[in-house]
Formats: C-alpha cells, sequence, structure tokens
C-alpha cells in the first residue's frame, strides 16, 4: 500500500480529531457548548475513514475481473476504442499462435513463469488487428501499454 500526500494531510486531519475529543480547545477558547468540540472532533474523524475506505480499501473490492483482458478496468478497454464484445473477439481471436509459441518455452524450461509473456504475446497480435482503434494515447498506463507491446 502506497502513502501519498492526502494521506498524510488526512493522518494530520485525524489528530487534530483526537486533539478536539482529548482537549476541548473551542469550548475553552469561546466559551460554546461542551458538546462542539467531540462533534467537530467526530465528523473530522468519520471523513478521515471515508477517505480511507475510497482511497484504499474500495479500490481492493473490485473484482479481478474487472482488470481481466476487456474487462472494464483493462488496458484494452482503456486504450482503445472498442466495446468489450468487439474486445473480447479480438483477444481471443488473437491467442491462437501464442499458445504454440508458449509450447515451444515449456518445452524447454517447464518451470518458467508464463503469464508475461502470455499476455505480451497476445496483446502483440491484438494491436495488429486493433492498431487504428487506439486512443488515450496520453494516458500514462496506455503509453507504457504500448511502449511494452510495441517493443
Amino acid at each position: 500500500m502506497q502513502f501519498g500526500l492526502w494521506d498524510v494531510v488526512f493522518s494530520l486531519a485525524l489528530i487534530v480529531a483526537l486533539y478536539f475529543f482529548i482537549k476541548s480547545p473551542i469550548r475553552k477558547k469561546y466559551a460554546v457548548p461542551s458538546w462542539l468540540d467531540p462533534l467537530c472532533g467526530f465528523i473530522m474523524a468519520v471523513i478521515v475513514f471515508v477517505y480511507f475506505y475510497v482511497a484504499h480499501i474500495s479500490v481492493n473490492l473490485i473484482p479481478e475481473s474487472d482488470y481481466a483482458a476487456c474487462g472494464r478496468y483493462s488496458k484494452q478497454i482503456l486504450c482503445y476504442n472498442l466495446n468489450t464484445e468487439t474486445c473480447m473477439v479480438g483477444w481471443h481471436a488473437s491467442s491462437g499462435t501464442c499458445q504454440e509459441a508458449l509450447n515451444d518455452i515449456r518445452k524447454e524450461r517447464p518451470t518458467a513463469l508464463m503469464g508475461s509473456f502470455l499476455e505480451t504475446c497476445i496483446g502483440k497480435n491484438f494491436d495488429k488487428s486493433m492498431h487504428y482503434n487506439r486512443k488515450n494515447l496520453s494516458h500514462p498506463d496506455c503509453r507504457t501499454y504500448f511502449q511494452k507491446i510495441d517493443n
């Protein structure tokens, strides 16, 4: 899990919320009702917990199939102007020669990891037929993906 600038900001907000619960600075300085400090602390704590849920926990709740080839968040849908059905047909049609190359590699090195090779091989074949449907060329994920399959 990576922590960024916003994580630090919201962590500081949580510390301020705890300070409101413990020291009651608003009540002491401005002579307001005693329930105001815990309420402000509670509201800040809820905002912090909502942020951490949205930023870190809910991302892990997305099904793996949405990241698979032609899934909702896949590189094929992000980087090509295709609908899901067309993408799936093109992806499955692109895997033919890759299985043969994969079988040759398995004969030479039976314990080699094949996932990255297979995805790159199918991606290259897929791009040969869908090259003119590329989009989001300036998106960093698409640039990385296209560099990987163009080499």
